[in-house]
């Protein structure tokens, strides 16, 4: 037990390194943090436990208030991806955050169908460009799919559980092709990196 105290130790002193020289590197370029509210909606979103993870936040764990309510720090510089999860570390959901419109992040089942279709950094290039993206997905049939079948999964699932599903997948990758113009092959290819990657928080 003293050992793996010492490691985790070390680890978090590595951690809070990496965390201050990335944070003063981009000071010296126009990059700064900015707090914002936000709100876990409870009936769509389950799991015990709940916390916000956010990049650029110094606490590993944002807590969640018992009315779905917290304060996270995010990037003013660049649209990032936020992740919500359980006291077993499965991901409950995802949201994308823009410095520009952050005035109150949500996390729901319409934020996490957002996010997990539009999972590639290359994709978040400014708000404006994100901004569009979104209003391109309200207006698909095939985004309003997926969002009414995580709005039925994600009070009893996790992201992980979601992630095995056959029915969620032809829905991602339908709503993929509508929305990006993909080629079939292409997109499998996509979905399957999805997989492996879905934690990863921009």
């Amino acid at each position: 037990m003293r050992v793996t105290n010492k490691f985790v130790s070390f680890f978090m002193v590595i951690l809070w390194s990496f965390w201050f020289i990335l944070s003063s590197a981009y000071a010296r370029e126009g990059f700064g943090l900015i707090d914002v509210k936000g709100v876990v909606n409870t009936e769509e979103i389950g799991g015990n436990g709940l916390c916000v993870v956010s990049l650029w936040d110094k606490r590993p764990l944002i807590a969640i208030s018992a009315d779905g309510s917290f304060t996270v720090a995010i990037s003013n510089q660049r649209p990032q991806k936020l992740t919500v999860r359980d006291g077993r570390k499965y991901t409950r959901a995802l949201a994308i955050a823009l410095p520009g419109h952050a005035e109150k992040i949500v996390f729901d089942a319409r934020s996490t169908a957002f996010a997990v279709l539009f999972y590639d950094s290359s994709l978040f290039g400014d708000d404006q460009q994100v901004s569009g993206l979104l209003k391109r997905a309200e207006n698909s049939p095939s985004f309003q799919e997926l969002a009414g079948y995580l709005k039925k999964s994600l009070p009893v699932m996790s992201m992980e559980e979601i992630n095995q599903s056959e029915e969620y997948m032809a829905l991602l990758e339908k709503c993929n092709k509508e929305l990006l113009g993909d080629d079939q092959q292409a997109i499998r290819g996509s979905l399957q990196n999805a997989k492996s990657a879905l934690e990863k928080v921009l």
